[in-house]
């Protein structure tokens, strides 16, 4: 794949959407609150910093947290007057990435929980469309889909079951959050649309050999291209259907569904 956008931190900026600014300060300082954020992808923001900003820092400069992306170049858009990407269905995606000091690629946990939460808004549902997965290569992976029929359905490598919402519960031309959450002391797997939770399988272990994300598709096994728009993504190191993360949970999904318009289910 050829890398057509590519952030080093502390090097030159990438190109982003050219959206009005709008004051997020409130939305980062909510969800760095809770504590265990891994990555934060505003398409609005730059990225910055080799170390994870303190919440000071996040809040202060308005930037990504630690997060930069690869791949080929979905449009540069607006979500509800906020900056997104908006995915083709047929040739768009972006690899999410942390940047350590060695540059390495490593998003989700080796072994351990981790959650996932992103804002999108499907142009339209028709077959299985992948919101985020694994990329070529990658081994063990995530992924997130929405179904033809409005469902989501989340998959990680190792389960034995897919956790899924009921159908029509993600509508074409509207803004959800959708989310994805690996429980690694249960083993279970976990899917939220607009906070509400689905179904809840049993998972194994979070085996990932390669744990960057592909933002709009998933390549491990195939090819299924989002069509539609993709605002923030959020990866937590915590599992979200953990009985202790309630509070986190609930404030997470209400910063974002605040900053998005999504009027929340659970």
């Amino acid at each position: 794949m050829t890398i057509t956008r590519y952030t080093q931190l502390g090097a030159a900026t990438m190109a982003r959407p050219s959206a009005s600014p709008v004051t997020i300060n409130s939305t980062l300082s909510k969800i760095a609150s809770v504590g265990g954020l891994l990555a934060y992808l505003d398409p609005g923001q730059v990225a910055e910093s080799i170390a994870p900003l303190s919440l000071k820092e996040l809040v202060s400069r308005n930037h990504r947290f630690n997060a930069a992306t690869t791949g080929e170049s979905p449009t540069a858009t607006t979500l509800g007057g906020l900056a997104a990407y908006d995915y083709d269905g047929a040739n768009d995606a972006l690899d999410l990435i942390n940047i350590d000091s060695g540059g390495n690629v490593n998003i989700l946990p080796l072994g351990a929980s981790y959650s996932v939460i992103l804002a999108a808004q499907p142009d339209a549902l028709s077959g299985a469309r992948s919101l985020f997965g694994g990329v070529a290569g990658s081994g063990t992976w995530a992924r997130l889909d929405v179904n033809s029929n409005g469902a989501l359905a989340g998959y990680h490598g190792g389960g034995a079951g897919i956790p899924q919402t009921v159908p029509g519960r993600i509508t074409a031309g509207a803004t959800h959050l959708c989310a994805l959450s690996f429980d690694a002391a249960a083993n279970t797997l976990a899917v939220y649309a607009n906070g509400l939770i689905g179904s809840t399988v049993q998972s194994g272990p979070a085996a990932l050999t390669n744990r960057t994300l592909q933002l709009g598709n998933h390549a491990a096994s195939g090819f299924q291209q989002f069509d539609g728009k993709i605002g923030d993504v959020i990866v937590f190191d915590w599992a979200m259907q953990a009985a202790e993360n309630a509070l986190r949970r609930q404030i997470v999904h209400e910063a974002l569904a605040a900053k998005w318009g999504v009027t929340l289910l659970g």
